[in-house]
């Protein structure tokens, strides 16, 4: 028996929504706005964006080495009328998923007792620099105690 099509009330169905601004808030009209979800809608954001991360490490990991992802032209995506709004909707949607990122390493971390290391780039630099150590902003998630502890991971802290 096969289940039935869920469909949002902007007939998209669930099995096609993307992560995207309009992804988000199509997933959100099947999970509902209540109550509860007003009173902790920072957590639900969170759960609503790992609905798009589950299962992404093990499917779809071979694309061209120096172009982007197709999940990047459709993460970019946004109902901003303005360039500036635009900018600014697409800013908010990596920032949060950076923070669940780095909320669910140390997660892993608390839970397992070990220590995650990430470090991430920005796809770019900005115009005119060359693509190197000094000129790349770098993201980086370590318990701050490992800095302390382990003198072995200098380059680390250089890079924090």
């Amino acid at each position: 028996m096969s289940s039935p099509r869920l469909t949002a009330p902007n007939r998209v169905s669930i099995s096609s929504i993307q992560f995207n601004e309009a992804g988000l808030s199509t997933l959100r009209s099947f999970l509902g706005d209540g109550t509860v979800y007003q009173q902790f809608k920072c957590r639900f954001t969170s759960a609503d964006f790992t609905w798009f991360a589950s299962g992404m490490s093990q499917v779809d990991l071979d694309f061209l080495h120096n172009s982007f992802h197709r999940l990047w032209a459709i993460a970019r995506e946004t109902s901003g009328l303005m360039p500036n709004e635009r900018n600014r909707i697409r800013t908010n949607l990596r920032s949060e998923l950076k923070t669940l990122l780095f909320d669910m390493a140390a997660l892993l971390d608390k839970v397992q007792g070990g220590n995650t290391l990430i470090l991430h780039t920005d796809g770019t630099v900005r115009p005119g620099k060359p693509v190197d150590l000094t000129t790349i902003k770098v993201d980086i998630h370590i318990l701050p105690h490992m800095l302390q502890r382990r003198p072995g991971v200098d380059v680390v802290a250089q890079l924090v």
